[in-house]
């Protein structure tokens, strides 16, 4: 991925040179570029993949922003001074390049974990990203509409670019999309701890409450019914085999509890369950990573039916 804006920006600039150089519209020469077009194709290119490769390389947020700022300002005077020197036509790639330095930008914000109000801010910047591509379309498709009429004298060169800008235009919605991704947080387990992103929350929860939240994110569905977690605390899991998750001390007589429909009030062992749940569904709520819900609606049936663990809208769930 680091390779893709550099490899772009290089595919831009070069084509822009082929286009000034080769003249296939027979309207404008570039004459001065004839007489040393090997040293300008080469260096020129060089810098072009460069420049925005270390600004994708950096270590951290304040290199980054000096590089990707530096960066951008060199390539801007580059085709500024391509434009007045050689040929108009390297103006063309001013808009590519704040199109491909947005795009380096937003797949290298996340690395540097300085935003903490990721699904907000990255909305917005998926929003904001979405309203530009909406107009970078617009744009392309009014350039499409003057070669297909004939309206654009240097056409070919035209269609050439609008390629090029096409191409960009889909790297850029693809990075969008990407960091919206990446605006979710993750929650996972790892050797019985569970994870928010790369903080630890198992000291957030009792012993018990911490293998009633491991039960429910070890099972595919994360849904449980009162058998079945008390198996799965027992550490023992659907397979008959042991889970990995540490037992849990008092075992009930599930078996007269089912058939018999105990009440909580009846088995201790569902009453303590359910008060655990209730306690874990507090701590994954405060946290706001998710909460706890009974599949039924009705108290008799919660035994039978369970519950089942539910994440808010920029939660995901790993488990290992």
């Amino acid at each position: 991925m680091k390779y893709s804006v550099p490899i772009l920006s290089v595919v831009a600039w070069v084509v822009i040179i082929a286009m000034s150089y080769l003249n296939p519209s027979g309207t404008i020469p570039m004459d001065s570029i004839r007489r040393n077009p090997g040293f300008f194709l080469v260096g020129t290119s060089v810098l072009a993949f460069v420049l925005p490769l270390l600004a994708m390389q950096a270590r951290n947020f304040g290199h980054f922003l000096l590089r990707w700022g530096v960066g951008f300002l060199l390539l801007l005077a580059l085709s500024w001074y391509a434009a007045i020197h050689w040929h108009r036509d390297f103006l063309v790639f001013e808009a590519q390049l704040i199109m491909m330095y947005l795009i380096i930008f937003i797949l290298t914000i996340d690395s540097f974990h300085v935003i903490r109000k990721k699904h907000q801010v990255y909305r917005f910047i998926f929003l904001g990203a979405i309203v530009i591509f909406s107009l970078w379309t617009l744009w392309l498709m009014l350039m499409s509409y003057t070669i297909v009429t004939r309206e654009e004298p240097r056409w070919i060169e035209a269609t050439a670019y609008n390629v090029v800008n096409g191409i960009i235009g889909i790297a850029f919605l693809v990075s969008a999309i990407l960091l919206r991704e990446r605006s979710n947080r993750v929650v996972h387990m790892v050797d019985g701890v569970l994870y928010l992103d790369d903080r630890s929350i198992t000291a957030f929860l009792s012993p018990q409450e911490n293998r009633i939240v491991s039960a429910f994110l070890l099972e595919p569905t994360h849904h449980q019914t009162c058998s079945s977690l008390l198996s799965l605390l027992k550490g023992i899991g659907k397979n008959g085999h042991d889970n990995g998750l540490p037992p849990l001390e008092g075992a009930g007589d599930c078996e007269h509890c089912m058939d018999e429909r105990w009440t909580a009030s009846a088995c201790p062992v569902y009453r303590n369950l359910k008060n655990r749940i209730a306690d874990s569904k507090k701590y994954l709520e405060l946290l706001q990573i998710g909460t706890i819900v009974p599949v039924s609606e009705n108290p008799r049936d919660i035994k039978e039916k369970g519950w089942r663990l539910r994440f808010f809208d920029d939660i995901k769930c790993h488990s290992s």
